[in-house]
């Protein structure tokens, strides 16, 4: 499976957008709210940038809120 993919759209200075699994994204989520996990730790993981992670976990927790 793949972790991320790479879309045809294109930010403003020319490189591509990539998307993540949205599985990957629920597993780091996971890692840090459930298990405790720092997301940089989470990140470090799973081969992400640590502010992907943090962001990801600032949006779940703003929609249980």
């Amino acid at each position: 499976m793949s972790r991320s993919v790479i879309h045809d759209a294109v930010h403003a200075d020319g490189t591509p957008t990539v998307r993540h699994d949205p599985e990957l994204r629920e597993q780091a989520v996971r890692m840090v709210l459930e298990q405790g996990m720092s997301a940089a730790g989470a990140a470090r993981e799973l081969q992400l940038g640590a502010s992907i992670v943090r962001y990801w976990v600032r949006a779940a927790r703003d929609k249980t809120t």
